[in-house]
């Protein structure tokens, strides 16, 4: 049986499961995989368009303000194509902004009233790009910030003024240590910044989705294996679980496809396979019991 037969059956009910379990273990872990692989593509298709229609609407923002061109010079660092000299800032997608200080600032325009309710910022003084994120709810002048710059380990301070301080400092002697480069065209950069999206949300997808069903299915496999008067055991309660599991998958691939609130991934995958488990369970156990007395 091909594997978009087996899934039509696994997800129309209960009664082709005693026939699926007959499978090889290799074709059901092939049939896992393949599904696990046709539902990363569907969940990182969903997420990329939410994600590329943010970051388009950035892009815009972005090469109105700084120009259609990075710079990269040894002396003054990376700095825009439109007037590298004047500081200025725009918001930048979930919740952060980014803050241009310019090439000859007098002073920084961050200040705590500036950063309060962003969760994260970029710090662009002296040619070189910090970026700062938050790291609990509290307060901004009470929070705990990781900041991050080229060339440096990540730092961790407690509180907007020292933060603040930090990322406007800029040791003596600090130029941009790759020397002079070409320009880089704004619409290139962000084609990468989506490609680059595209390819981890798939997976992380892939990966967190595997782990989860076989995680699952291996708990499920023991809870149901200390029942000691349980027929289905063994291998073919093992292939049982694992093909249970396939319309939990597809629903709870929906909720990150289609960015649907309240509930994670393994939290509606748990609880799809809970339901539909004893079902498949009572069936398989039917059919076990009515194998022995014939």
């Amino acid at each position: 049986m091909n594997f978009f037969r087996t899934l039509f059956c696994i997800c129309r009910g209960t009664y082709d499961f005693p026939e699926l379990t007959e499978n090889k273990v290799w074709k059901v872990l092939f049939h896992l995989l393949f599904l696990v692989f046709i539902m990363s593509v569907v969940v990182s298709f969903g997420m990329s368009y939410r994600f590329n229609s943010t970051m388009r609407q950035f892009e815009k923002d972005y090469s109105i303000a700084f120009g259609s061109e990075i710079k990269f010079t040894r002396d003054v660092g990376i700095v825009p194509s439109r007037n590298p000299e004047q500081p200025r800032s725009i918001p930048m997608p979930f919740g952060g902004r980014l803050f241009y200080v310019g090439t000859t600032p007098s002073t920084s325009s961050v200040s705590p009233l500036g950063i309060s309710g962003l969760n994260y910022f970029v710090h662009w003084s002296g040619g070189i790009p910090s970026l700062v994120m938050r790291v609990n709810n509290d307060d901004a002048s009470a929070s705990d910030w990781l900041i991050g710059r080229e060339g440096e380990m990540p730092v961790r301070v407690s509180g907007a003024e020292e933060m603040i301080r930090i990322v406007s400092s800029r040791p003596e002697g600090r130029r941009w240590q790759w020397g002079d480069m070409e320009s880089i065209s704004v619409s290139n950069l962000f084609d990468g910044f989506r490609s680059a999206a595209s390819f981890l949300f798939f997976w992380a997808h892939f990966i967190t989705s595997l782990l989860t069903a076989l995680f699952f299915s291996l708990c499920f496999f023991v809870l149901h294996s200390i029942w000691r008067d349980r027929k289905l055991r063994g291998l073919r309660l093992l292939k049982t679980v694992i093909y249970a599991g396939f319309p939990a998958m597809i629903i709870a691939g929906m909720f990150p496809a289609l960015d649907l609130p309240a509930f994670n991934y393994s939290t509606v995958y748990v609880f799809c396979l809970f339901v539909y488990w004893w079902p498949v369970s009572a069936r398989m156990e039917r059919e076990l019991a009515k194998e022995e007395r014939s």
